[in-house]
């Protein structure tokens, strides 16, 4: 009568993609739109602490693209001496990621500030483009293919972006935003489509923050201090993916936030030995 022979169970796990692997393994890039008032920090925000790459006087460094024309980045000469990079249409932001995808700088932050008036400067680009191929039109008529080229362009690039192995910052204004309910919240200055464009940026980062400034008093002495929500307070949307903030930063910094990121990453429990 013939026997069965049972064969060994093999202990090997089996081969799966290299591309899997832990959530402890994957890098920790910090992704983040801050946006406010004009004047309630966020230039000071983006370049207080921040030298460029090289500097001996400041321990992290900042590629800060410049959207804000001749006078931009003046809220930052006295806080820190972060690189500059004037930039003024969608051209000069592919030439921005052509370099850093290619040469690969060890910065430690780049940051467009602000993305509000660059869509208003890069459409006064696309603009001269029509008008150069048409003159019949008008510089500052701007139709819904331009509309639509000035949106998908810039939402592709933040899209690559995500994808380079830097921390990524984008400052905006406010913007008031109303349902067709009637509803009324505030976003991210981002212009496009009533609003999507602004929520679809909101969730490329994993951090928003809404930037302004509070009085407080004290001993008869009034105090502004700024304060960085990160989460939906009333009409405002904020939001901390990383869940490390706890909702606010009080007088925020890049560094605090960054901190405050680093201490939420849990820790990898180390496996026993069996002996």
């Amino acid at each position: 009568m013939a026997t069965v022979q049972s064969k060994k169970r093999s202990r090997q796990r089996p081969k799966r993609p290299k591309e899997i692997r832990s959530l402890s393994q994957r890098p920790k890039w910090i992704r983040m739109i801050v946006y406010g008032d004009p004047g309630t920090g966020k230039s000071v925000f983006v370049g207080q602490g921040m030298g460029g790459l090289g500097s001996e006087d400041y321990p992290t460094s900042a590629l800060v693209l410049n959207g804000d024309g001749p006078d931009g980045p003046e809220a930052i000469r006295r806080r820190g001496d972060p690189d500059i990079w004037d930039v003024n249409s969608y051209e000069d932001l592919d030439k921005v990621f052509r370099y850093l995808r290619n040469d690969r700088p060890p910065y430690d932050w780049i940051w467009l500030d602000s993305v509000t008036l660059l869509q208003e400067s890069a459409m006064d680009d696309i603009m001269r483009g029509v008008v150069e191929r048409n003159p019949k039109r008008i510089l500052y008529i701007p139709d819904k293919p331009q509309y639509l080229l000035n949106q998908n362009w810039l939402s592709n690039w933040v899209r690559l972006m995500r994808g380079l192995p830097y921390n990524f910052g984008i400052t905006a204004h406010e913007m008031r935003i109303e349902d067709e309910d009637g509803e009324v919240n505030y976003r991210p200055a981002i212009h496009g489509r009533q609003g999507d464009l602004s929520s679809k940026f909101c969730g490329y980062v994993s951090i928003v923050g809404r930037l302004h400034v509070v009085t407080t008093k004290k001993g008869g002495d009034e105090k502004e201090i700024r304060v960085m929500e990160t989460r939906r307070h009333g009409k405002y949307y904020g939001k901390d993916r990383f869940d490390a903030t706890g909702g606010r930063v009080v007088q925020p910094t890049i560094k605090k936030v960054t901190d405050l990121v680093n201490e939420s990453r849990p820790r990898r429990r180390r496996r026993k030995v069996k002996r």
